[in-house]
């Protein structure tokens, strides 16, 4: 999130006559966070209030109140814990919850690099208890990143400051068995796109219905981010980013990254399978493999206060070597390319209306030049083949556009790709 101004009028504001909206912590697409204080408790709070272009929205209001629902029921220590919602007289709606003094993931990756395989894994282990927790219930996160997790010191049974780790940020999470007024307000249905590109699995990415298998996929990017100091998968464009997670394979870590732990290799490379069946069948595998491959026979990694290494930046990863730069790509499969035009079309909001003309007029040219290549001789069909790669171009460039307005922006500062 980002700073929002300091004129903000709802600062110094009493929401449901006991939160009062302090400082601006943080802003985002769909509202802004306040520090808070409880005026009956005196003491600090968090409100997340819904954006005003919002207000007025019945999708983005149902999805808010999603959010509080999704993540009132996670009863769990590595869970930012919401203890109210509502919506004001003047149609203010917020969303009430812990206040976190710590840092993002993202932070810590960049600023204490670099964190070791042993704080890695602690990490992750505590990200993947909670979803265990939220698949238990039906819920699938879909937007994993080090952004929305948070890493907070608090004092152990013997006084001693751990880190813990509080995932944030439901709301797009989404019940596995939806409800009826969900699907009424078509808030997650499949063929629609959400989620961060660089942490998408193939199959979000192809918006399929999705289970607790896409989570594991992104804490896989995050452990490989971790472990290497860069993502995956990265390129000029959101299109291109899925398009690599859909058909590029994964490089090793250690060969990323020589000095990269071996041990947590595996539990990398499994967690990234693009085909879901192939990756660990839920949260609780994959984080009893992360702790074995460390100790052996599931052992708990111990809490300790992180050591920051002297805020060393993460690496800049080195240019590939020239034979490894000429390396032929793999092919994309149609089914891959054709899949992302409905989503696109979900994400039409985000299009100029000149560039949905366009791109429907592209749309009905390749149809009409397959349909006629398929009643032309053989000999012409090659011209259609032509035309339908055009269009792909063609949509893959809106697409980008699209996904690019619904992501984080680009990592441009810090740290460096």
């Amino acid at each position: 999130m980002g700073n929002a101004p300091s004129n903000d009028p709802l600062l110094g504001r009493v929401i449901a006559d006991k939160y009062r909206l302090d400082a601006v912590a943080g802003t985002g697409a769909t509202g802004t966070v306040y520090r808070s204080t409880h005026l009956t408790l005196g003491r600090p709070m968090a409100v997340k209030v819904l954006a005003q272009h919002l207000m007025d929205n019945p999708t983005a209001q149902a999805r808010f109140r999603r959010e509080a629902r999704a993540a009132s029921k996670l009863d769990h220590p590595n869970s930012v814990q919401v203890v109210d919602f509502g919506v004001e007289p003047d149609g203010v709606t917020y969303l009430a919850m812990e206040f976190l003094e710590g840092r993002e993931l993202y932070r810590a990756i960049f600023e204490d690099w670099p964190l070791g395989a042993e704080r890695s894994a602690r990490i992750i282990a505590q990200v993947l208890s909670v979803l265990h927790a939220a698949h238990e219930l039906g819920i699938v996160h879909r937007d994993l990143k080090p952004e929305n997790v948070m890493l907070v010191l608090r004092p152990d049974e013997h006084g001693n400051l751990v880190e813990v780790v509080k995932v944030a940020d439901f709301g797009i999470a989404k019940s596995i068995a939806n409800t009826a007024s969900e699907d009424s307000l078509n808030l997650t249905r499949d063929g629609t796109v959400h989620g961060t590109p660089e942490y998408m699995s193939p199959e979000q990415a192809r918006g399929e219905e999705l289970d607790g298998r896409a989570d594991i996929y992104a804490c896989g990017v995050m452990l490989y981010e971790m472990m290497t100091g860069t993502l995956p998968f990265t390129a000029e464009s959101a299109f291109e980013v899925i398009l690599k997670h859909l058909s590029d394979p994964v490089e090793a870590p250690t060969k990323r990254r020589p000095d990269a732990d071996p041990r947590l290799e595996p539990v990398v490379l499994k967690a990234l399978a693009k085909k879901r069946q192939d990756r660990y069948p839920d949260a609780k595998s994959m984080r009893l493999a992360l702790l074995d491959a460390l100790h052996g026979d599931g052992v708990a990694i111990a809490l300790t206060k992180p050591t920051p290494a002297g805020g060393v930046k993460r690496p800049v990863p080195s240019a590939p070597a020239p034979n490894e730069s000429a390396k032929a790509k793999p092919s994309i499969a149609p089914a891959d390319m054709t899949a992302a035009v409905p989503l696109m079309r979900k994400a039409g909001a985000h299009l100029p209306t000149e560039v949905l003309n366009a791109i429907t007029q592209i749309e009905e040219n390749a149809a009409s030049a397959q349909a006629r290549a398929a009643k032309k001789p053989s000999s012409l069909r090659p011209l259609a083949v032509v035309a339908a790669l055009f269009a792909a171009v063609v949509i893959g460039a809106g697409i980008a556009w699209a996904l690019s307005a619904r992501s984080t922006p680009a990592r441009t500062s810090a740290p460096q790709r």
